[in-house]
């Protein structure tokens, strides 16, 4: 398996929470394709949860931190193609628990969870 078909199967398998929402074009330089996404986690999960400023923030910190690991699963020569889907599968698991650790409230809680299982149920 190539390092390009690789890198798909792991962002197929990377936690993606919510629809892809187009952004408008501005005037200003365009943030990279991997901000972009990162944005619209944070801005599915806040329009579903509704997330403080803070919380937001911190989910950001949270995807950004889960992307530089993916990259560096993808990017490990020295793992299997099996041993990948672990740990990103892993990774998934753990962005799961951080994201949720960050929600107050029964009402985020178990909307979140009700969020994960569609994923589960219906991955893309």
């Amino acid at each position: 398996m190539t390092k390009k078909s690789i890198y798909v199967l792991v962002f197929a398998v990377v936690m993606r929470i919510g629809a892809v929402h187009a952004q408008s074009p501005t005037s200003s330089p365009s943030p990279s394709p991997q901000a972009n996404r990162i944005d619209d986690k944070v801005d599915t999960l806040d329009r579903e949860l509704k997330l403080t400023s803070g919380q937001r923030a911190k989910m950001r910190t949270v995807f950004e931190d889960q992307h530089a690991k993916a990259m560096a699963i993808v990017n490990d020569a020295k793992s299997t193609r099996d041993e990948k889907i672990q740990k990103i599968h892993e990774l998934r698991e753990a962005t799961i628990k951080a994201v949720r650790a960050l929600l107050v409230g029964d009402e985020q809680q178990k909307k979140f969870d009700e969020l994960v299982a569609r994923e589960k149920k219906y991955p893309r």
